[in-house]
């Protein structure tokens, strides 16, 4: 029994070193390298006509003479945005009796707020509340807002005494 188990392992120990030897013989790397050699050697050799360079000065004019090509496919739909809310804008505004000067200097009181007894001065082109006051008249102050392009305007009516 032990001979056959001696026997057994030799043959192992002998099949190993022998798969050892064949593989550092065997080289996969060597028989990929030939076949790729092979196939290169099949393909024909580039043709010097087709290496000649394009003149890029040219292909550069006739590619910008096309205005369309560099416009985008699909144009992206202007977004409305809706007019502003200037009387929420105004608030509590209030016009007050005051005014200081006549004809384009003028200058009147305004009182932001109905708990605002002191008020402020403002004239032509002074922002108030985000609104920007356009004109003065005798009448009625008109105030704008411009959002992108347009003009949004509103008008609040002076007190007289």
């Amino acid at each position: 029994m032990r001979k056959r188990l001696f026997i057994l392992a030799f043959f192992a120990l002998a099949a190993i070193c022998g798969l050892i030897v064949w593989g550092l013989v065997s080289n996969p790397v060597a028989v990929r390298r030939s076949l790729l050699n092979e196939r290169l050697s099949i393909t024909a050799p580039p043709d010097e006509t087709a290496a000649k360079q394009d003149d890029y000065a040219t292909l550069e004019n006739a590619i910008g003479a096309k205005p369309a090509l560099w416009k985008p496919l699909i144009v992206r739909p202007q977004q409305q945005t809706p007019p502003p809310d200037l009387e929420k804008l105004l608030g509590e505004l209030a016009i007050g009796s005051g005014q200081i000067g006549s004809g384009n200097s003028v200058r009147i009181k305004i009182l932001t707020s109905k708990a605002d007894r002191r008020g402020q001065w403002v004239t032509t082109g002074d922002v108030v509340n985000g609104l920007t006051v356009k004109e003065i008249t005798e009448t009625e102050v008109v105030f704008s807002l411009v959002q992108g392009d347009k003009e949004y305007t509103t008008t609040l009516p002076r007190r007289r005494r």
